[in-house]
C-alpha cells in the first residue's frame, strides 16, 4: 500500500487489526529473539574483554598497572583461556559471522538500494 501511495488505507480498522495480529504472531517473537541474542553477544564480549589477559600490553597512562607478559612467543589461546571464555569467543565469532552473511544476503537482494 505504501509502494502505491495508498497509505490512508493502512488506518482502516481491519488493516490495523491485521497488522497488529501479524506483529503479535511474527514480529514480536522474532524481535525478542534477535534482541536476546544481541544482549547475550554484548554480555559475552564484555566478559571476554574484561577477563582475558592481554599479552605484552602496558598502559603508560596508568602507572599502577602491571604488564602481563606471555610466557612464550607463540601464544596459544586454549592453554590460557577458561572453558567459559572459549565458549564466549565461539559465540562471538558465530554471531559476527552470521550477521556478516545476513548483510551480504541483504546487499545481494537490495542491490543499489542498500
Amino acid at each position: 500500500m505504501v509502494k502505491f501511495g495508498r497509505t490512508n488505507h493502512l488506518s482502516h480498522p481491519l488493516c490495523e487489526t491485521l497488522l497488529r495480529q501479524k506483529w503479535i504472531s511474527y514480529g514480536c517473537p522474532i524481535y525478542i529473539l534477535d534482541l536476546s541474542f544481541y544482549l547475550l553477544f554484548l554480555f559475552l564480549l564484555s566478559y571476554f574483554v574484561l577477563t582475558f589477559p592481554s599479552c605484552n600490553h602496558h598502559d603508560p597512562i596508568n602507572w599502577n598497572s602491571s604488564t602481563h607478559l606471555c610466557s612464550k612467543n607463540n601464544f596459544i589461546f586454549q592453554n590460557s583461556a577458561t572453558t567459559f571464555q572459549i565458549i564466549s569467543i565461539w559465540f562471538i565469532v558465530f554471531y559476527c559471522f552470521s550477521n556478516f552473511i545476513m548483510e551480504i544476503i541483504q546487499l545481494v537482494h537490495d542491490g543499489f538500494e542498500y
